[in-house]
């Protein structure tokens, strides 16, 4: 998937020499992407946190097994399905897992400008990158 691209303050997207030599980030990595962890991007990652995040309150036990789950890639669809089945005990459940996985998403993503990494929400303020 390709990264979505900012304009600079003067409306262009600009990089320089080194940048786009992939030196300092490179074109691929700026725009809206995955939090980096131990200096990778993985939707894999994210994903799995996502989920966990989301059932963590109301199903220890299948946060635990989506945490320690070594092929997420494959067999995510069963974790979806377990985590639906906590999500119809009731709509104040249904609500919560919603509500907390929405809050992980969007912690999951940065924006990666050519100068710095930074978090961004319509609205609220900027704030580092983990």
């Amino acid at each position: 998937m390709a990264p979505i691209l900012l304009p600079t303050e003067g409306g262009a997207f600009t990089m320089t020499e080194e940048e786009k030599a992939g030196k300092r980030g490179g074109l691929s990595e700026i725009g809206i992407n995955f939090r980096a962890r131990e200096g990778t991007r993985s939707s894999t990652d994210a994903g799995k946190h996502i989920c966990a995040d989301a059932v963590r309150e109301d199903d220890p036990a299948l946060t635990e097994r989506i945490e320690a789950e070594r092929d997420w890639h494959h067999r995510y669809p069963e974790y979806l399905a377990d985590l639906t089945l906590v999500e119809a005990r009731s709509t104040h459940t249904a609500l919560a897992v919603a509500r907390r996985g929405l809050k992980s998403a969007y912690e999951e993503f940065v924006v990666v400008s050519s100068r710095r990494w930074d978090s961004y929400w319509p609205g609220s303020r900027t704030r580092r990158a983990h």
